[in-house]
């Protein structure tokens, strides 16, 4: 596999001092309700490893349905993850774009052929994510996105 291909943009996420206070911005300037937050990571609720090693590593987050993007909102609170080091090293801003992806173990060997290191990876009630360091060939992260269906 040399390419990423049927694979569709699905997301792209901000991440954050205060995702409240972006997340009443963003409600605000685009005429939506301001969506409902929920803490994503955590080991014991989604297996996160963050470089290799179990984290209790989380952020607060909020979603918002763009059209066929979604827009997720993202604020490190506490251990170590790729969001909070983002926030520690660039402050405030684009963390990484996804796409979705239906063979993400070979896409995610591929990507790190091509120089792109897995750097945190984790599970949700139904799919998985994984994290690649793609900001020297792309300006970005790049995240992977496979859903059990």
């Amino acid at each position: 596999m040399e390419k990423i291909s049927n694979a569709k943009i699905g997301q792209i996420a901000l991440v954050v001092k205060d995702a409240e206070k972006t997340s009443k911005n963003i409600a605000s300037l685009f005429g939506l309700e301001e969506s409902p937050y929920e803490m994503i990571g955590e080991y014991e609720l989604a297996n996160t490893k963050y470089k290799g090693k179990p984290t209790p590593g989380k952020a607060k987050a909020t979603f918002y349905e763009m059209g066929s993007i979604n827009l997720e909102i993202l604020q490190p609170v506490g251990g170590p993850s790729t969001w909070d080091d983002f926030l520690k090293e660039k402050g405030e801003g684009l963390h990484h774009v996804a796409w979705y992806v239906k063979e993400i173990d070979k896409v995610a060997e591929m990507l790190e052929s091509k120089g792109m290191p897995l750097i945190q990876k984790g599970n949700w009630d139904g799919g998985q994510y994984m994290y690649f360091d793609s900001s020297k060939q792309l300006g970005f992260i790049l995240e992977l996105l496979q859903t059990d269906d």
